[in-house]
């Protein structure tokens, strides 16, 4: 429904990480550029890449390459490979397995397109994993989830982009698209204006009720209450909070740890 501004924001965060770094790939050294996943956030990053002149670029992903349609040309495609760590490997020509944490300690720029599972999430680098990179790395990191994809993952702002890893320079902006603010707001009106006839007349529409997660203060989808360590009942209090994980920036959440109380 939101592809179009999934893509902006992968192309804005690319776009802005960039600039922000001085940086391009068609001036200055060549730099090589690896984007995980390839959804519509990663597609709006490799159009950015391409645009700034990126020529080595390689997209790394779950789904066997030949299942992968819409291929850009001039881009390398290749596939995750879980270990039984759960972490990801990757395999090279000769057919052995290299791990995916030294393969991206390799590259220049770092994208993470990725949607993760809440429940079970993805780790591509953990803080074990920053001494590998010997040189400069700009991490772009457009899913900017907390903890999930890098052990030291968490959201960034437009006053304060970037956070220092050693040599890994991290940037996990939220709501990038607000950089082309009047394209974004075409983009959301034009994927919403179909169903303002239905909302407006309280229309059962069912693409609407899949939407709701919370109504009317009544916590309608279970991975909420599963992920936040929520009770199953109002009003939800937070029975345990694990170490990587914090709901404190949520302004739905009250210092007492529950939503509020419906109307």
């Amino acid at each position: 429904m939101f592809e179009r501004n999934n893509e902006m924001a992968g192309y804005c965060g690319v776009q802005h990480a960039l600039e922000l770094m001085g940086q391009d790939g068609a001036f200055g050294p060549q730099k090589s550029a690896a984007v995980i996943g390839y959804g519509s956030v990663s597609r709006g990053a490799l159009a950015a890449l391409d645009g700034h002149g990126f020529r080595d670029i390689t997209v790394y992903t779950r789904r066997p390459v030949d299942h992968i349609s819409h291929r850009m040309l001039g881009i390398q495609y290749r596939r995750l490979l879980r270990n039984k760590a759960g972490s990801y490997d990757i395999q090279d020509e000769s057919g052995c397995l290299i791990p995916f944490s030294a393969v991206l300690s390799k590259r220049d720029v770092i994208v993470n397109g990725t949607l993760q599972n809440p429940r079970h999430p993805d780790l591509f680098l953990s803080l074990d994993d920053i001494d590998r990179f010997h040189r400069p790395c700009l991490i772009v990191d457009v899913s900017c989830s907390k903890s999930m994809g890098f052990s030291f993952a968490s959201p960034t702002s437009f006053e304060a982009p970037f956070m220092e890893f050693g040599n890994i320079t991290y940037y996990a902006v939220d709501h990038t698209p607000s950089l082309l603010w009047d394209a974004a707001s075409y983009e959301i009106s034009q994927a919403l204006v179909s169903f303002l006839p239905d909302l407006i007349a309280k229309n059962e529409n069912q693409t609407i009720a899949q939407a709701k997660d919370i109504r009317e203060g009544e916590i309608l989808n279970p991975a909420i209450i599963d992920f936040q360590h929520r009770e199953s009942s109002y009003p939800y209090i937070v029975q345990r909070i694990s170490d990587q994980r914090d709901t404190s920036t949520n302004p739905d959440i009250n210092r007492k740890g529950s939503l509020p109380r419906p109307h």
